[in-house]
C-alpha cells in the first residue's frame, strides 16, 4: 500500500477524524499502537505529522483530505496562526504568497522584531516582495498595532474575524 496514493476511503478506514478538535483516532492496530489511541506527533516546525502506510503526512493535509476527499491543489492555512490546531474550521485554502502574510517571527508576534542598538521594537511588513519598515516602538504591543493597522490596508488575505472554539 506504500506506493500508492493515499485516497480519502482508506484515510477513514484507518483513522476517525474529530472536526471538532482536529484530533485523529487510530481505527487499527498499527505496529505497536492500539486502536483508540490518539495519532501524530509534532514536527520541529509545530506542525502535526501522522504515519500512514510507511509515509508521513501533514495532519492538516489529512484532515482536509478525510472532510473534502482529496489532497489540496497548494497549501492551507491554519486561520489562528496555531500550526497544531487542525480542526477542519481552522483550515482554509491559500497560495503561497497568501500564506506568508501569516507568517510570525521567532518571538510569536506577526510584524515584529527586536532591535538591540536601541533597545526597541521594530514592525515591518511587505508585500509582492517589497518591504516596508514602520518604526521603532518602546514595546512589542506598539510594534504589532502598528504592523496590524499596515495589513488592514495591504493584506488582502485577512484572517477571518469568526471566534473559534477550543
Amino acid at each position: 500500500m506504500a506506493s500508492s496514493i493515499l485516497t480519502q476511503a482508506r484515510l477513514q478506514y484507518l483513522f476517525t477524524y474529530d472536526s471538532a478538535t482536529g484530533i485523529f483516532t487510530r481505527n487499527v492496530d498499527c505496529n505497536n499502537t492500539k486502536a483508540g489511541t490518539s495519532a501524530g506527533s509534532p514536527s520541529n516546525k509545530g506542525y502535526m505529522r501522522i504515519m500512514v502506510d510507511n509515509r508521513r503526512y501533514l495532519s492538516h493535509r489529512l484532515a482536509w483530505l478525510y472532510v473534502h476527499g482529496e489532497f489540496p491543489k497548494d497549501q492551507l492555512d491554519h486561520i489562528n496562526g496555531v500550526k497544531s490546531d487542525n480542526r477542519i474550521a481552522n483550515l482554509r485554502l491559500a497560495t503561497n504568497k497568501e500564506n506568508f502574510q501569516n507568517f510570525k517571527d521567532r518571538n510569536g508576534k506577526l510584524g515584529t522584531y527586536y532591535h538591540k542598538l536601541t533597545g526597541k521594537w521594530g514592525a515591518q511588513i511587505g508585500k509582492d516582495y517589497q518591504r516596508w519598515h514602520l518604526g521603532l516602538f518602546d514595546s512589542q504591543e506598539e510594534a504589532h498595532n502598528a504592523y496590524k493597522k499596515a495589513k488592514q490596508q495591504l493584506h488582502e488575505f485577512q484572517p477571518t474575524l469568526i471566534v473559534l472554539s477550543s
